[in-house]
């Protein structure tokens, strides 16, 4: 059976402190002594304490999450696409949210809407589609979410796009490794 998360609130008990000193004591707030830092967070290892990641977006307004919808997750160009999306979210403190639409735009719709629900702070969307309409994208601008539209070849009417030519960028990377092997 799995245990309980322990909270701020176990901490600052067994200490003696108020909750409000053990939160600034783990976030090395320049108030708390060097002393009562130390006890905090020995206590918090001791009892495995974990933040509340959810706590912490409400607190901040972020939720350190990147949506990505793409298509399907097959072939080399979105293996690789995910890999590098996930590689920069993790390097800057964020983690990748994703869903495949299966080149299906209700399902799109579907899925940038549980996006929005989950609070991502950004979404990429890859899209095979050509025509696409900006529902359900124009409630990204009213939550404020930023938008990457990643389209092959195509324009999206009234939204925000990075286009993409796989063939070029395939010759680019190829010549680059070949730069690279030849030196």
């Amino acid at each position: 059976m799995i245990s309980k998360h322990t909270r701020l609130k176990e901490i600052a008990t067994a200490l003696g402190v108020a909750i409000s000193t053990v939160s600034r004591a783990l976030q090395d707030h320049p108030t708390i002594s060097q002393k009562t830092k130390n006890k905090v967070r020995q206590l918090a290892r001791e009892m495995d304490y974990e933040p509340n990641h959810a706590a912490v977006s409400l607190r901040k307004g972020k939720s350190y999450t990147i949506g990505l919808i793409v298509p399907e997750i097959k072939g080399v160009f979105f293996s690789a696409l995910i890999k590098a999306i996930e590689d920069e979210a993790a390097n800057n403190g964020y983690m990748v949210l994703m869903g495949q639409s299966h080149s299906c735009e209700e399902r799109e719709a579907a899925l940038v809407c549980k996006m929005i629900n989950f609070r991502v702070d950004g979404l990429l969307v890859s899209t095979d589609s050509q025509a696409r309409s900006s529902y359900p994208f124009d409630m990204l601008k009213r939550y404020q979410i930023p938008l990457i539209f990643l389209v092959r070849g195509a324009t999206v009417d009234s939204l925000d796009h990075v286009l993409y030519n796989v063939e070029k960028t395939t010759r680019d990377v190829f010549e680059f490794l070949m730069g690279i092997s030849s030196n």
